[in-house]
This record gives C-alpha cells, structure tokens and sequence, in this order.
C-alpha cells in the first residue's frame, strides 16, 4: 500500500494516539482507506493539486475560461478607470493648490504695494511743506534756514533711495496722464497747451505715476 500512494504523515501532540491515515479520495477508484480507532491526525498535506471536476467537458472549459478572462477584462479596466480618476483628482488638487498660492502672493504683494505708496505720498507732503518753508527763509537766522535745507535734501535722498523721483513740468505738453490742471493762462507767445506754472510738483515711482502735477496751461 506504501508504494501506491503518495501521504505525508504528520505527528500529533500525543505520540500514543497517532493513527495512520489515508487520503479518502485515491487516484485509483475503487480503493478505499478505513481507518481504526476514534482519533484522526491533526492535519493531512495531500500532495495532489485541486483540479476542476472531471464531470466537465472540454467545451464547458473553454466557456468558464471565457467567462473567467473576460471578468479579469473587466477589473482591469475598472481599476484603470478608477486611477485616471483619481489622478486626475490630484493633479486638480495640486494645480489648485498653486493658484491659491499665486493669489496669496499676489494679494500680499499688492497690499505692501499700496501700504508703501500710502507712506511715500505723506513723505511728500512733508516734501511740500519743506519746499515751501525754504520760500520764506528770508529774514530767518542762517542756521535756521540751512537746518531747513538739510531736512528737505535728507527726505529727498530717502525718496530717491526708494526709487521716486520728481517729474519735469515746465515747458513741457500737457498730458492728463502725468498732469492736473488746475488753471488755465492765456500767454500769446506760448504754444496752446504747455504748462507754464508748476503749482504742486508731480512724482515717479518706479517709472509709475505716484502723483500728478498741478499746473497752469497755456489756453
């Protein structure tokens, strides 16, 4: 009986109470194992592989393994579907993300920009009130009036540092962009529309308009 069939025996806890065991089912019909005795080995390892019932055809076959691959298709294709989806999910997260970004930096460029712009237009106005002191020096103590001066050349150089520089009215065409009028002069021997007063200086900022000049046109 050895020879004929292939069993691995495994040991149970109590050696006393092993019982040789057979595979039920043999490779040959018609031979069958009984065994005495009420106890079974723990555990059989067959060596045979399970196989399909023998009762199917060869066309049965060929129809389950249809069946089988195009099941198989079919998760294939509904995973893919699932991980375009998803990757697309990712790369909208991500490129919305980078907007968010963008905006914030753009947001806090914009409010330095106009907090910084709010400060320069009062350091003019401290500028207007030097230049029209420095008017009026006359009669003053020399140190005095140079005290004066040295303030104006000071905020000047500050002004200058952040890139503002004074604007070039007189003679000059009028231009709405860069001027305000505030008075119209009828000069015979000037060309219409040249200022030919400059009554509040105008600024750049960074080749920007930062403030206009007011000035008298020749109408």
């Amino acid at each position: 009986m050895t020879d004929l069939f292939k069993v691995r025996w495994e040991r149970v806890d109590d050696a006393q109470q092993t019982k040789a065991a057979f595979n039920s089912v043999f490779m040959f019909p018609g031979v069958i194992a009984k065994f005495r005795g009420n106890r079974w080995p723990t555990s059989i390892v067959h060596e045979r592989s399970p196989e399909r019932p023998n009762n199917m055809n060869s066309q049965e076959r060929r129809k389950q393994n249809l069946v089988e691959d195009r099941n198989r298709d079919e998760d294939v294709v509904r995973l893919q579907a699932e991980f375009l989806r998803v990757q697309d999910l990712h790369l909208r997260a991500l490129a919305d993300l980078e907007n968010f970004r963008k905006k914030v930096q753009q947001d806090h460029s914009r409010i330095a920009y106009l907090g910084k712009r709010d400060i320069l237009l009062k350091i003019l106005e401290v500028v207007d009130s030097f230049d029209r002191a420095l008017e009026r020096t006359a009669g003053l103590p020399d140190s005095l009036a140079e005290g004066f001066q040295v303030i104006s050349k000071q905020l000047q150089s500050i002004l200058k540092g952040e890139g503002v520089t004074p604007m070039e009215t007189l003679g000059q065409a009028f231009d709405p962009e860069l001027h305000e009028a505030i008075a119209t002069v009828g000069v015979g021997s000037e060309t219409l529309g040249t200022i030919v007063a400059e009554l509040s200086r105008g600024y750049l900022w960074q080749d920007q308009l930062l403030r206009p000049a007011k000035v008298s046109v020749a109408q």
